[in-house]
Formats: structure tokens, sequence, C-alpha cells
């Protein structure tokens, strides 16, 4: 086998895969660019090479004659068999190898295709090209997860880069090429977030100093051209070419990058650059330890952040219960080694994340416990027999119980100064955490305030009134209504520039805590929403449907629906990073834990 030629084109996805088999089985050829862009395909010296006029296109001596062969897929599996042992990229298992080539298929056949210029050209037109694009885009992509989700582990197929892996890094490259261009009136489902695990993809002994571009990073010039190309990367000191790489914004940019040469690896992969991908990405560095105190690298933490990421986008978790309450359980709160709980038992109970666990109870509420908080110094305990408790967060011991609402309290927030309670009785109160003492009521809902939340100095309530407020709590000032919900509201989070509330209309809101504006309506439960959570990436809610769902915080898409997640309905629902920790009517703590796969499930808390 000698004298290869491939006949390719930078942005052309059948092209690209034949580039990435040759670079991944290491196979020398020359290059010849075919400019699409200038339709050199349709060339007479082109059509002479290919007679259909598209790429790619290989010329290759075989048992002493000259071939040319076509077609992405066709080159594909002759390469493979014609090298089986450099870099397999088949499974040896007979059902696998079907399932890898279906799994090619969908792309090459049913997806791909559809994106060609002469087809979107006759059947939707320039004017209706991006949305043409994306439809078909986030059909295809819609079926290629509901398959990754069964197969897929490092790559798509287990844990080894087969040709399913080649197919889609194109794929996706040209789905965000459609995506990112079309108007904001298309939706779609397709979750781009693959980044083709480009984080765990060691490409150093693939690439020499001098290799040629496998990627969309190939080199305008054609191949016998590239030589004469200035690499401006190669010729500055490493801490300027770094610096540089640095500004790079997007993960596939980089991805590119890393593939063109083994120097543009090396910089790819150095520690600064992936700080401020981290940051770009993720925003904080949410993990125990600082980085300047521990061997941990930024790209090791990016990889393992989008690990996390992609298992709550597929869905993948392990669920575990805690059982011990003896009736229905309205609240809980939980931290790194243990969760906290309210009951309609009466009781408080504290539970070993780990062992599951009871490691003690609090008793002294003579009806239930209905909302609970707690820190090092307290935990604050509100009930439906109209009191508060304050008790020594170490000891157990109760320091104060505080009367004043004249119905069950439902839910209590404090913070280093202040207590701030709401109560069926219509009123929110504030209190000195301290020593107990009422400050003042704020008072103006006609219907019982089913839950309020506190952030700095502003507390937020809302009611059954359909309103939600906004008050300094510190002054006692009210702020705004924000108004939208149909029916009473029984949940709020507030985290200082947006609330977010659940109501009996079933719909979820998102406000602007600043303006009162709502900025999105989230539409999927069938039931009162009773209980949610939200950070940055992601809202979970829990209802009176017996459902969970996880929303998308930006464009409020569901990305995940945990139906029957408890046999009653769900009371209380709680996040962090890695998990949702649930609490029901069933008398059940469901722990749902999405570190699967990941190195050390401890280092993002």
């Amino acid at each position: 086998m000698s004298d290869i030629t491939l006949y390719t084109y930078w942005r052309s996805s059948a092209s690209w895969r034949v580039r990435i088999l040759f670079a991944l089985k290491g196979i020398e050829h020359k290059q010849v660019y075919v400019d699409l862009s200038k339709d050199e395909q349709h060339s007479k010296e082109y059509r002479e090479v290919n007679p259909a006029g598209i790429v790619p296109t290989v010329t290759l001596r075989f048992e002493d004659t000259f071939h040319t062969l076509y077609q992405s897929s066709a080159l594909m599996e002759f390469f493979e068999d014609l090298y089986p042992d450099k870099s397999p990229l088949l499974p040896k298992n007979l059902l696998l190898r079907q399932k890898v080539r279906a799994f090619v298929n969908m792309i090459t056949c049913d997806i791909h295709p559809l994106q060609n210029n002469k087809v979107w050209k006759k059947a939707a037109g320039e004017e209706k090209k991006f949305e043409w694009n994306a439809y078909w885009i986030d059909h295809g992509f819609q079926t290629l997860e509901k398959v990754l989700a069964e197969t897929s582990g490092k790559y798509c197929f287990g844990d080894e880069i087969t040709l399913a892996d080649v197919c889609l890094v194109p794929q996706v490259y040209n789905a965000r090429r459609w995506l990112n261009k079309s108007q904001p009136k298309i939706n779609t489902t397709t979750n781009m977030d693959i980044d083709s695990d480009f984080t765990d993809l060691d490409l150093s002994d693939k690439y020499s100093e001098n290799s040629s571009p496998i990627s969309v990073t190939d080199s305008a010039f054609g191949f016998d051209d590239y030589k004469f190309a200035c690499d401006i990367i190669s010729l500055v000191p490493h801490e300027i070419a770094v610096y540089i790489l640095s500004l790079v914004d997007d993960l596939p940019t980089l991805s590119n990058c890393a593939r063109v040469s083994k120097l543009w690896y090396v910089i790819s992969m150095d520690d600064e650059v992936w700080r401020r991908q981290y940051h770009l990405r993720f925003k904080k560095l949410d993990i125990q330890n600082s980085l300047s105190t521990s061997t941990l690298t930024y790209h090791y933490l990016y990889s393992q952040k989008h690990k996390l990421n992609k298992n709550w986008a597929m869905g993948n978790f392990s669920a575990s219960y805690i059982t011990g309450h003896a009736d229905s359980v309205y609240c809980i709160q939980f931290d790194l080694k243990q969760v906290v709980s309210g009951s309609r038992d009466r009781t408080v109970k504290f539970w070993d994340l780990e062992t599951k666990q009871c490691l003690r109870t609090l008793e002294g509420h003579s009806g239930s416990v209905l909302c609970l908080q707690y820190d090092s110094r307290y935990i604050v305990t509100g009930s439906s027999d109209s009191t508060i408790i304050i008790w020594n967060y170490t000891t157990g011991e109760k320091l104060k119980v505080l009367t004043g609402h004249t119905c069950p309290v439902l839910d209590v927030r404090f913070n280093e100064h202040i207590l701030v309670s709401c109560s069926k009785d219509c009123t929110v109160r504030v209190w000195d955490i301290n020593n107990g003492v009422q400050i003042r009521s704020l008072v103006g809902h006609r219907a019982a305030v089913n839950a309020v939340h506190l952030y700095e100095n502003f507390v937020v309530s809302a009611s059954g009134d359909n309103l939600i407020k906004l008050w300094d709590a510190y002054t006692g000032k009210f702020i705004r209504d924000f108004k939208g919900h149909e029916r009473g509201l029984a949940c709020v989070q507030f985290d200082g520039t947006f609330i977010v509330s659940g109501s009996n209309d079933r719909t979820i809101r998102v406000w602007n805590a600043q303006t009162g504006e709502c900025l999105n309506i989230l539409r999927g439960h069938t039931d009162l929403v009773r209980t949610l959570s939200f950070d940055a990436e992601r809202i979970v809610s829990g209802s009176y449907d017996q459902t969970i769902k996880v929303w998308d915080f930006r464009t409020g898409k569901i990305l995940l629906n945990l139906e029957q997640a408890h046999t009653s309905w769900v009371f209380h629902v709680q996040i962090d990073s890695k998990k949702i920790i649930s609490a029901s009517q069933d008398k059940n703590i469901v722990i749902w834990d999405f570190t699967k796969g990941l190195d050390n499930s401890n280092l993002f808390n």
C-alpha cells in the first residue's frame, strides 16, 4: 500500500471522518485541497478524479495497481479492514460491531446528507436553510442521545474509540455551525454539550511536531503548500503562546487547536489555558481545596466537571434511600456528611450520608416539623404547633421557643443576625436569631404565607394570594410585588439576582429580582409545584404529581424527568452540583447521586 492521496475540504464532515481515521491509525498520505466554496469539486479536472464531484476521494496504489475510492463510510471500512490492528475502530464482539455500524449510519445516512448544500437548497431554499438544518439536526441528535444513554462510557461505545466517535466529532461541529447561526425562534432539544470528550483524549503520541492537521483547523493551503505556512504559535515564547490560546473562548476551537501538532497540543494543555476555560464555563471553583495546595490541574477538573454535567444531562445517576421516620417527611437540609430532616412524626433526625443511619433525634414540638434550617451554631425548626424552636446545633439543647405566630409556621430562614419566619396566619415575622426577640412583622399578604427566602438583608415571601413580595428585612420596607401566577404559591428561592417560584397553577416562574419582570415560565408538572431548588445551571422541582423534574436554568427546557420518584407527594428537594435529595409523604428520603464515573466523588462540594 503506497502513494495514498486524500482529496479533501476543511469543512467537509465526510472528509473529516477520513482524516481522523488516518491520524488515529497513523496512515501516511498526501492531501489535495478541493475548495467547495469555489465549486472546485465541479471542475473538469476534479470530475476526472471523482465523477460525482464530491469529497472525500482517495487514490492509492494497491497490489501494483492504482485505484480510486469514494464515500467516507466505505473508505473507513476499507482502511479498518486493511489495518485492523492499528488503533482498531470496530469492536471484536459481532453484536457490538453491528451497533457501532448502525450508529455510524444514523449520522452518515440520516443526519449529514440533509445538511448538504444540494439538499437544503432544493428542499428549503436560502431563506429557510437554518430552520431546515436545525430541525433535522435536532431530530437526529435526539435519536443519538437515546442510543448513547445506553452505550456510552468514556466514548460512544464503552471506553474505546470506535467509528462512532470518528463520525460524531464532525457531526457535532456541523450541528454547532448550523444551530449557532439559527434564529432565536428555532427551538432545539439537542444537547450540544458533547465536546466529544476531547478533555479525556490523549493525542500526544499520535502527532509529530510537523504533522498535518486532522480537523477543522486544517490548513486552507493544499498539502504541498502546508510547509510554507507560517505557524506563529511555534515562533513566539511559550508564555505568549499560552496566553494566545487562553483567549480561545470555546471548547470546540480549543479542541481543534490541540489537534494541529504536538507543539500545539502541549500548549493547549497548559494549565493556564484550562484555568480560563474552567472559569468561563463553570464560573467558580467549587471544590474543597484550592489548586495552590493540591496536585489537581484545571484540565483534570474540567474533565471531571464535564463528566458530572454529562451525567445530569443523560440521567446517569444512582438512587439510595433513607428510611426511619414514622410519618411524612416535610423538610430536609444536607451538607457533606449528613442529612437533617423534619417530619409529621414531630421529630428532627440527623442521618449519616454515607451509611444512611440515624445519628441522633431531637424531640420537642407538639406538632409536625414543617420546616428547618441549620448552621454550625443553631438548628431552627418551625411546626404546626405554631412555635419556632432554636436548638444548639452541637448539643441538641433547646435554647429558645419563639411564640407569636397564631397558626402553623410554614417556613424559616436565618443568617448571622436575623431569623425570618412565615405562617398560615398571613404574616412574615423577623426575629433576632441570637436572643429570640421579635423585631417586626411584615404584613401585606391576604392568605397563608407558604414560603420565604432570605438573601443578605432582603426577604422574598410567597403566598396563597398568588403574590410574591420583596421586603427589606432590616427596615421592614416593602419593595415590590411579583404578579403572574394564576393560583397560590407553594415555594420560592432567591439568590440576589433571580427569584424562582412554584405554584398551584402547576408552573414554575423565573423572575428578575431587580425589575420584577417574569423571565420564563416552565410548564410540565401536572399538579401543585410544592418545592424547588436551583443553582446557576439547573432548576430542580418536586410536585404533588409525584415527579421530580430537572430544568435547564437558561432555556427552561426539561432535562430530566424522574417519574414516580416517590410513591406519594414530593414535599421537599434540595440540590448541590452532585446530587438531589428529596423528601415525601411516603416517609422516605431519596438521594439521587450523579457522580457515577467520576474519579473522586468528593471533588465538587
